[in-house]
């Protein structure tokens, strides 16, 4: 399980966008395993990859309401 614990930093606006873009660059490159990894029929791997783009989307929709907010 894991736990999510509450973190305050100040980013300006290039890192935050610099931020965002290195997130979209690490789900594009998820997305690519998968690809291959299904092509291959490595199950195990496909399921790994869906969890981190998952993961990767859900702090994308963080970062968006961080961006939002300011």
């Amino acid at each position: 399980m894991t736990v999510k614990r509450p973190i305050a930093i100040a980013l300006s606006d290039s890192e935050l966008a610099l931020l965002q873009e290195s997130v979209w660059v690490w789900e594009d490159s998820y997305r690519s395993s998968r690809f291959k990894a299904k092509a291959q029929g490595r199950a195990d791997d496909v399921r790994h990859c869906d969890r981190k783009i998952a993961a990767l989307r859900n702090l994308k929709a963080r970062l968006y309401r961080v961006k939002a907010a300011s």
